[in-house]
């Protein structure tokens, strides 16, 4: 069974033609497994109370925040409640430091070798995600409201601007006041995109989810000019796998997870837009391996159609019927090079100790020198090797056939003896039996004429003439 593979939406494959994706999305509970790649850009939410506890409704307003940002951005958001005290009042420097603890900003203000893009890359690259932004809360009470204040920050920008500033400021000391205040002015100045304008929240009554929402979306919506400028504000796309067997592994280019086909679809969801590899394997079935361009807001389907894998059996059958063929042609070049190097006199009789003298010929040609004889009819030759300085005394035209008997044997073998998933042992051996049955009567026959030593006196001129 011929290899195929479809695929639908906006994927791109040479063998693949391109086509709107023909139904929707499956739902759960239809054969659809969902796994979630989540590549989306991290948006720290940090909120700042004076509160021991943050109020009813702010956790509400998180995830509010995070809906609005995942329908219209590629960005996602994790909500670290903190004290403000640890940030020290509300200090954006501080938050950005607590953040992305992972940045040693002193290390690297200090070796001019770390690069901040090269090391977030490193870590995009082995699936561990930064915070891209943080979206700063800072509730405060206002009577039975809870007034809370977004803003937004470019937590890389706050890092460079960090980074530069320790060092052209080498001789602060750490925890300087003065410090302090310079670095909060650095990353005010550089890295806050976006301060919108204050949500008002019930602090203890439940908040009308449709007004939550709108909030949300609003909030969102004023933040899209500067989430445009940093190449987030574009909706993630799927992929979606269906495979005409069970249990084949489905593997995505970067990503580590390995999933695998069922009865229905494989949906992969959060994919960035982009071309990305898919490969779809089995252990027994020949692999299959697409690159499809995953697009904004969109599925694209890969429709896998796994074949079987030759066994060892019917590729060691194979190779032997076409190596049989190319056995029996070598065969027929020495044949061919034999018979117009020697005539068919020479090259086709045998002389036996008893047969008559006017046989055409006495041996086999042989490649190599000719078999010279001196003035008294001594010769060099032995019974398997005529050449007269050993050379490659091969006999082509006995050789040539016996090659071709070897040949037809391994093809005609391998076609008709055994089932196709055998190993054609049964060709072997009678390709062997042949070409030694052929070959070594064919030389011994050769030798038994020499057993005349006036065979290869009375002729020294003939023997020269070779």
């Amino acid at each position: 069974m011929a290899a195929a593979l479809c695929v639908l939406g906006t994927g791109q494959l040479s063998e693949a033609q391109n086509a709107d994706l023909v139904s929707p999305p499956g739902a759960p509970g239809d054969g659809v497994v969902t796994k979630t790649l989540n590549e989306r850009d991290i948006v720290e939410v940090v909120v700042i109370s004076p509160f021991k506890e943050v109020r009813a409704n702010t956790p509400k307003l998180v995830r509010g925040l995070d809906e609005a940002l995942r329908s219209k951005t590629r960005l996602r958001v994790e909500q670290k409640d903190r004290d403000a005290k640890l940030y020290g009042g509300g200090n954006f420097a501080s938050i950005v430091r607590a953040v992305r603890s992972d940045v040693d900003v002193n290390s690297f203000a200090q070796d001019q070798k770390k690069d901040l893009e090269n090391y977030n890359r490193d870590r995009r690259l082995a699936h561990e995600p930064d915070r891209r932004y943080v979206l700063v809360l800072t509730v405060v009470a206002q009577g039975d409201k809870s007034r809370v204040t977004p803003t937004l920050i470019d937590a890389e920008e706050a890092l460079r601007s960090l980074i530069r500033f320790v060092r052209d400021n080498p001789s602060q000391g750490a925890g300087n006041d003065d410090q302090k205040d310079r670095e909060e002015e650095a990353v005010s100045s550089t890295a806050v995109v976006a301060r919108l304008e204050p949500i008002m929240l019930p602090a203890q009554a439940d908040v009308d989810p449709a007004e939550l929402t709108k909030s949300c979306e609003r909030a969102v919506s004023n933040m899209q000019s500067a989430l445009q400028q940093g190449g987030v504000w574009e909706q993630l796309g799927g992929i979606e796998v269906t495979a005409n067997v069970v249990g084949a592994e489905i593997s995505i280019e970067n990503f580590p997870g390995v999933e695998k086909t069922v009865a229905g679809v494989v949906r992969f969801t959060d994919v960035a837009p982009g071309a990305r590899r898919v490969r779809v394997s089995l252990p027994g079935y020949e692999p299959l391996e697409v690159v499809v361009t995953v697009a904004s807001s969109d599925f694209v389907r890969v429709d896998a159609k796994l074949s079987e894998s030759a066994g060892a059996g019917k590729m060691l059958r194979t190779g032997t019927i076409f190596g049989g063929i190319a056995v029996a042609t070598v065969g027929a070049v020495f044949l061919t090079v034999g018979a117009a190097a020697t005539g068919s006199a020479r090259s086709s009789c045998l002389k036996t100790p008893d047969a008559p003298s006017n046989c055409g010929g006495s041996e086999w040609y042989r490649f190599g020198d000719p078999v010279t004889a001196d003035a008294a009819g001594t010769t060099n030759a032995t019974p398997f090797n005529h050449s007269a300085n050993g050379t490659f005394a091969i006999p082509p035209v006995p050789f040539g056939y016996s090659l071709i008997g070897m040949g037809g044997a391994l093809a005609a073998g391998s076609a008709w003896l055994g089932s196709s998933d055998e190993i054609p042992w049964q060709s072997w051996l009678i390709g062997a039996g042949v070409f030694t049955l052929s070959y070594v009567l064919s030389t011994q026959l050769e030798g038994r004429m020499h057993s005349d030593p006036e065979d290869l006196t009375v002729r020294p001129a003939a023997l020269r003439a070779r």
